[in-house]
């Protein structure tokens, strides 16, 4: 018997092991950056922990040959993660130094062997010395070293959750109180139940089962216990037609987490006013942009049709002063020309007629006469068509030209007439250009304008946010820690 007993206390020592390792190796990989997340349930077959989506295997052993060859014949493409003080450690295995990183690349490939520098099968090992003694790893008492093993990992994970300032003392405590407490009520349970069974059998079989039947009943009740398989107990016997009651494990993870879903609760509470709140006051802003840019709209279309209005003004200006300069006398410009060419008459030149004709002069000047006044006559007869200017008087001018004081007023009635236009065209230009800077003037100052009425808006609405900012960081920062409080992977 004690053999036997020893021999059930060496395969607790190395399981409670291996979940430590598995601890340990969760750690490295999280502190080299990877995401680490646990299976649902602990007894996964083929991988212990997910690294980044990449399946790891993790096996803290002593001779690594005979451990990977056992893993690799079953589970070819899931990397195994083994103690770096290991024997006989493949040649071409994936040293891993968790100060340094690790890409999550590295994970992938057959028969892939990953040695983390920083777990031993020592440290291990003592940190399970530490935890129970090697008393009670021995002991065969399935019932305490079950609520012992629970305990241990209890204490480690809030152990590293106090080191780390993600809880207190006094909720390290609650948690493992409900986690021991849980697990041992459905090892007693279970271990009763078996233990009741396992003496029925001694006692049906006359005493030839030598007892084994009390014992393997209690090992046997105990893990069943253990795994969920027996509910709390209640008040009252449950009847069939009720939903089974929770299991001891699913209790204790209710119970401890009820903090860390209140924080959630909490947190999406003020998520959704903080929403609403943002929601009301982008409308606010929003309604301000609308109204400065429908009062700017406005003041730029009044200022538009000031400025066409000024512009036709300055037109209609410079038209009338183009007007006044194209109209003229032409009476007196008929009696100008005119009366200079009749006196040429009485003297006729070479400029006026042909001086060598053979004709006497007095009939000479009979004619010039009669020829100039026929030329008075057709000038005084478009005199009137022509007075105000422009294309009309063309005709008049050309009648006009015809005498050397004529063609003398025309160049500067042209002359005075270009002038005029030069500066008429000059003048609109400018204020033409004038108004077209007003306009942009004005309008960069109405989008200042709605840009500053924004701006005030937008001030004004995160002034009015932060109440609700400041409850959501809050209702946050509370989740953030019941997260890591509960040991969760967030």
């Amino acid at each position: 018997m004690h053999e036997h007993h020893y021999k059930l206390g060496a395969s607790l020592f190395t399981s409670l092991r291996g979940h430590v390792g598995e601890q340990l190796a969760a750690d490295h990989l999280s502190n080299a950056g990877l995401h680490v997340e646990w299976p649902d349930a602990s007894n996964q077959p083929g991988w212990d922990l997910s690294a980044s989506h990449h399946l790891v295997n993790v096996k803290v052993t002593a001779h690594a040959d005979q451990t990977l060859a056992e893993h690799f014949d079953k589970y070819l493409h899931i990397p195994a993660l083994i103690n770096t003080d290991a024997s006989h450690i493949p040649h071409d295995a994936v040293m891993f130094d968790p100060t340094h990183g690790l890409d999550p690349s590295a994970l992938i490939g057959d028969h892939l062997t990953l040695v983390d520098q920083a777990l031993s099968l020592h440290d291990a090992a003592s940190a399970v010395h530490d935890a129970f003694g090697v008393d009670a790893l021995t002991d065969t008492h399935i019932p305490v070293v079950g609520v012992l093993v629970t305990a241990a990992r209890s204490g480690i994970r809030e152990g590293k959750l106090l080191r780390n300032g993600d809880t207190d003392a006094a909720r390290a405590a609650k948690n493992m109180a409900v986690d021991t407490t849980a697990r041992g009520l459905g090892l007693i349970a279970g271990a009763k139940a078996g233990a009741l069974t396992g003496s029925l059998l001694d006692l049906g079989t006359g005493g030839a089962t030598l007892g084994m039947g009390t014992v393997l009943g209690g090992i046997a009740g105990a893990i069943a216990g253990a795994m969920g398989c027996h509910t709390l107990p209640s008040a009252a016997p449950a009847r069939a037609t009720t939903a089974p009651a929770p299991r001891a494990s699913a209790v204790a993870s209710h119970v401890r987490n009820a903090p860390l879903r209140q924080a959630a609760d909490d947190t999406k509470k003020s998520l959704e006013a903080y929403g609403a709140a943002v929601e009301i006051q982008q409308q606010a802003v929003n309604t301000v942009l609308r109204r400065a840019e429908s009062k700017a709209k406005r003041q730029l279309q009044e200022r538009r049709r000031v400025s066409e209005r000024q512009l036709a003004d300055d037109i209609e200006q410079r038209r009338l002063e183009l007007a006044r300069v194209s109209a003229f006398n032409p009476y007196s410009v008929i009696e100008q020309s005119f009366s200079d060419l009749e006196r040429r008459c009485e003297h006729p030149t070479a400029k006026v007629a042909q001086t060598h004709s053979r004709l006497p002069v007095r009939y000479l000047r009979r004619a010039l006469r009669r020829r100039v006044q026929a030329l008075r006559a057709q000038a005084q007869q478009s005199a009137e068509t022509a007075a105000p200017g422009g294309p009309e008087s063309e005709a008049f001018w050309d009648i006009v030209a015809c005498s050397t004081e004529g063609d003398e007023l025309l160049r500067h009635y042209v002359r005075q007439r270009v002038a005029t236009q030069r500066r008429a065209h000059a003048s609109c230009i400018e204020h033409a250009v004038v108004q077209v800077a007003g306009l942009d003037n004005a309008r960069t100052v109405a989008q200042q304008e709605v840009q500053a009425k924004v701006v005030e808006a937008t001030t004004a609405a995160e002034k009015s946010l932060e109440p609700a900012a400041e409850d959501l960081q809050r209702t946050h920062n509370r989740y953030l820690k019941e997260v890591r409080a509960a040991g969760i992977d967030h």
